[in-house]
């Protein structure tokens, strides 16, 4: 039967899973296709205006178009992502705030007052990092655009060469769009994984200045006897998986998993606040007291010193 502590982090999971998988994923998704279609009606009647083949003139019209609607696109798409985050950091901390109290109730009997219950607290730790994490939108945004504009020019100049008909031209740039759309979801989930991440480290920190004993702890997929959830659990993410410190470290990553396997060298010594730690990571952080139970090691001078197992 699970524990206390795996049912919360059980909810845990699910509960970022539903915010960045689910709804942030469907609520940008349609915002994108919404805003590429409209621009690719703009192209396509901005092209057939200069005749039924590609030329340069056409090129050079179509190009400052695509230019102009692809950053307006990623100006919004970070303006709304940022709106989503925001949401995400709110629930999460609220969640953060629920599952500590429900622990210490389960496994103390006491009611536990925590300061981010405090409404200017709690504000605080959403805050702290809003303006990073506005930035990290709008770069990410800005970049992926920029590189669809590069594969939709290289696109128009084949189009220009080959003098190819302007309704397979729009059609190609089209596709491209939706080909690359993958990239805009994985921005997403990576965000605003790491918008909640964020402000449970933030707020495990605040609880930890009144709560002796509070520690912040690495969940990956797996469960504590080491069997990964599915299959895209790597081994970095089983060296990783139960690692714990004082709120306000950073996590390392150890040269192996607890049955031996290496890492990466590429990874070994690697430092994070939390995750994710690279695109699409599932790696969540989440609060920890010795007394809850569960898998919780420190690593010291290279080596693994466990707290519970």
């Amino acid at each position: 039967m699970a524990s206390e502590f795996e049912k919360v982090l059980k909810q845990n999971r699910q509960r970022l899973d539903r915010l960045t998988q689910g709804r942030g994923v469907h609520r940008l998704k349609k915002l994108y296709d919404n805003a590429q279609a409209e621009l690719e009606r703009k192209i396509a009647s901005t092209a057939r205006r200069g005749g039924k083949t590609f030329t340069e003139h056409t090129q050079r019209l179509v190009l400052a178009q695509i230019k102009d609607g692809q950053a307006q696109i990623a100006a919004h798409m970070a303006g709304e992502l940022g709106d989503f985050t925001n949401e995400v950091q709110i629930e999460s901390l609220r969640g953060l705030a629920k599952d500590v109290k429900r622990l210490e109730r389960h496994y103390t009997g006491a009611e536990i007052p925590l300061p981010i219950d405090e409404a200017a607290r709690f504000a605080g730790v959403v805050d702290k990092r809003r303006s990073s994490l506005l930035k990290m939108h709008e770069t990410s945004f800005a970049n992926y655009g920029a590189r669809l504009v590069g594969k939709m020019e290289s696109q128009l100049a084949v189009a220009t060469l080959t003098q190819a008909p302007v309704h397979e031209t729009v059609s190609s740039i089209a596709e491209i769009a939706d080909v690359e759309s993958y990239q805009a979801e994985r921005i997403v989930r990576t965000e605003s994984a790491w918008a909640s991440n964020s402000v449970v480290a933030d707020g495990v920190k605040d609880i930890a200045e009144e709560v002796d004993g509070m520690l912040l702890r690495w969940e990956e997929h797996i469960s504590d006897e080491g069997v990964p959830y599915d299959d895209r659990v790597g081994v970095d993410s089983e060296a990783m998986h139960g690692q714990v410190i004082r709120p306000g470290g950073l996590f390392v990553m150890p040269d192996s998993t607890p049955d031996g396997d290496p890492v990466p060298d590429s990874l070994v010594g690697g430092m994070w606040e939390f995750g994710p730690c690279r695109p699409n990571g599932r790696e969540t952080v989440t609060p920890y007291m010795v007394r809850w139970g569960g898998l919780a090691w420190r690593f010291e001078a290279g080596e693994r010193i466990y707290l519970s197992r």
